[in-house]
């Protein structure tokens, strides 16, 4: 049963908060992301050595936000960092002459005129991209960078200096204005709560009134989406060792209530698009370069298949990476928050009663962890973990990522576990991959060498059904993401997915291309683990990594041992699922 009034009057009521309240109206964060994308896929399509210019914060978030556009771009043009080590090559203008370029993005808002000038004058054959100009030609006006205001790291970050202040009755109201814009309505009403115990008036107790209005039927949306619907939960980065009952006490309490949990699952790649794109596809065959693709046609995914031959609606939440595309997927085509991507979410499944949804939850279960509980000094960034080590950065870890970790952690939990324990339908709860986390006074060598490859943080992952249907336990057999077909088509078919035992499973990584971790790696002295490898791990704790060199290294519940005979009898056992060598 489609539940369309209710649907309707949650956005009536949402819509109304703003103008009855005086509340700052968020921007279009879809428009603008979808033509920030849009802009540098049609600039770099034909680029064989594309630079970019300025080496500053929207210089990371770009690489970040669009890491699978920006891959062939290895030049930072800067001549304010020269002295600043990394993996890129920086430049400065007097070279670029030198380094047959072919393309600049230029990447500011602030000053952009003017290094357009410069190119202009030093090089006026290269093409220049301003990414501000194309979006104001497609009739969006910004004032900003394009993800001030509307990316999730900068509305946390904005949260985290706001909850420094809380006795400014301004400040407090912002804080409020920022909550409702990310639809967290619990922490909307808990602000409103204090405001209220601070600076008591009536227009306060209206406003309390009408977001936990809001929050309460949002709730009711939760309960009354249709059973048919099946939604996949990707949490981004989270390792299997997170759900626990010491790390997120409330989703464990209503998985061990009703869900079924497999408790020995691994990812099949250590990134998003190499664990995910495989999976989706079934392509595991390294040979094949099926990494060189960001996508998986609809058609080369069956569970999508099944999917459309069930006449489903058939939804993804994935911020601006779509991994699957075909007629007949709508991609939501935004930058958003964990409580934005369920908001979106609820409106589309309160629209039928046959749907397939795949939420793939990032910011705050991605490094660095943004979520509105951290306080103090924060870094809320993409990217990655190691690239603090980078000398450009500093040579050090920037900040306590593990009270971030922890922090965002908490604030999942509770979303989760509220999201889930009141849902009927068929949920697939799991990770594309997990994450490295080191201590705040960690350096480059406390980095062991599995980390750099396949270790335990980085592949094994969370794997959780829940249904109607679907007992209520957990399994200890060794599982790989890459069952992710089989297990959807049983869901979309109402049936208890049986996933065959296994021996071993599969991960593998392609050879790491990005300048940093090359720059890094070579720091280490571990080059070789820039190679592709595929990793055979078996139930008994033993994992045999071979590399695309022939190398081949094994460990066993970490631990590296170099046992030749061992060595080669594990190689015989998986020697026709290698595809690796000379990839």
């Amino acid at each position: 049963m489609t539940n369309f009034n209710l649907r309707k009057e949650l956005i009536k009521k949402y819509d109304e908060l703003f103008e009855k309240y005086s509340l700052n109206r968020p921007l279009d964060s879809k428009k603008i992301a979808l033509n920030v994308k849009d802009i540098l896929e049609h600039f770099l399509k034909d680029k064989k050595k594309p630079a970019l210019y300025a080496n500053g914060g929207h210089t990371r978030m770009l690489m970040a936000d669009f890491m699978f556009e920006m891959k062939n771009v290895k030049i930072i043009i800067d001549n304010y960092n020269q002295e600043n080590e990394s993996g890129f090559k920086q430049i400065s203008d007097d070279q670029i002459s030198e380094f047959d370029i072919d393309g600049i993005i230029i990447s500011s808002y602030k000053f952009r005129k003017e290094i357009k000038e410069k190119l202009t004058k030093i090089c006026p054959d290269i093409p220049a991209l301003d990414i501000y100009d194309e979006i104001n030609a497609r009739g969006i006006k910004l004032n900003a960078d394009y993800y001030y205001g509307t990316h999730p790291h900068q509305l946390y970050r904005t949260i985290n200096k706001l909850n420094k202040n809380l006795e400014s009755e301004e400040k407090l109201f912002e804080l409020v204005s920022l909550y409702i814009q990310i639809k967290d309505f619990r922490l909307a009403a808990e602000s409103v709560e204090r405001l209220l115990s601070l600076f008591p008036n009536e227009t306060y107790k209206l406003l309390l009134g009408d977001i936990k209005e809001i929050r309460e039927q949002l709730l009711e949306g939760y309960k009354k989406i249709g059973s048919k619907n099946v939604l996949l939960m990707c949490l981004d980065g989270m390792r299997r060792s997170d759900v626990t009952e010491d790390n997120m006490p409330r989703l464990m309490a209503v998985i061990n209530q009703k869900g079924y949990r497999y408790t020995n699952a691994y990812s099949f790649s250590t990134s998003t698009f190499e664990s995910l794109v495989p999976v989706y596809s079934e392509n595991y065959d390294l040979s094949t370069n099926y990494y060189n693709h960001g996508v998986v046609d609809a058609s080369d995914c069956r569970f999508i298949k099944e999917a459309l031959k069930q006449g489903r609606d058939i939804h993804l939440y994935t911020d601006m990476d779509k991994h699957i595309e075909g007629e007949g997927i709508n991609h939501c085509g935004a930058f958003q928050t964990i409580t934005e991507k369920l908001w979106e979410f609820v409106m589309d499944a309160l629209e039928t009663d046959n749907g397939l949804f795949i939420l793939h939850e990032l910011y705050e279960t991605h490094y660095s962890f943004s979520n509105p509980y951290t306080s103090g000094d924060v870094v809320f960034e993409g990217t990655a973990m190691l690239f603090d080590f980078l000398p450009a950065k500093g040579g050090k870890l920037r900040a306590d990522y593990i009270r971030q970790h922890n922090d965002s952690l908490r604030y999942v939990d509770g979303i989760m576990a509220e999201f889930i324990e009141l849902s009927r339908f068929k949920i697939f709860l799991y990770a594309d991959h997990g994450n490295l986390l080191l201590p705040k006074n960690a350096t480059l060598k406390d980095v062991s060498e599995i980390q750099l490859s396949c270790s335990a943080e980085w592949t094994e992952i969370p794997f959780v059904l829940i249904g109607e249907y679907i007992p209520n336990g957990e399994c200890d057999d060794i599982v790989s993401l890459s069952e992710m077909n089989n297990v959807v088509i049983a869901l979309e078919k109402d049936e208890v997915p049986i996933i065959p035992k296994k021996k071993y499973v599969k991960c593998a990584r392609t050879q790491i291309y990005n300048p940093d971790f090359r720059f890094l790696y070579r720091e280490m002295g571990h080059e070789e683990n820039l190679m592709a490898f595929e990793a055979f791990v078996f139930e008994d704790g033993k994992k045999l990594i071979v590399f695309s060199n022939g190398l081949k290294k094994l460990y066993v519940n970490e631990h590296q041992i170099f046992d030749d005979n061992e060595i080669n009898r594990i190689y015989d056992i998986v020697r026709d699922q290698i595809t690796v060598l000379g990839a």
